[in-house]
């Protein structure tokens, strides 16, 4: 797994409840990873500006049966979204250039 966080450019949340929701989706995108994709590598890069916190995780797995964009299948993704959708965060499912899973979550810090 790759992380990628500048951590001279520490988010500040409005919202307390933020940090654990962010906290819990990554735990569930790796979780489904580890369980489902059958991925070499993982690789998640957190970018943080004055108004928004960008997070794009990625694996090179299996990917999943589902058309781009926010479409859920089982549990796990729909806690996900209902995660993102607390924290007024926006997140899209992509496919990653070579192959596998990736959602880009975008959330506003003001």
């Amino acid at each position: 797994m790759t992380v990628v966080f500048d951590e001279n450019k520490l988010p500040v949340f409005t919202n307390e409840h933020v940090p654990m929701a962010l906290y819990r989706v990554i735990a569930e995108l790796l979780n489904n990873t580890l369980k489902h994709a059958q991925a070499n590598h993982i690789q998640l890069i957190v970018d943080v500006t004055a108004e928004t916190m960008k997070i794009d995780y990625a694996d090179d797995g299996i990917g999943i049966q589902q058309k781009e964009g926010r479409t859920s299948n089982g549990i796990g993704m729909q806690n996900i979204e209902s995660r993102l959708g607390i924290i007024n965060a926006d997140w899209q499912i992509v496919a990653p250039q070579n192959g596998g899973y990736g959602v880009i979550i975008s959330v506003p810090l003001k």
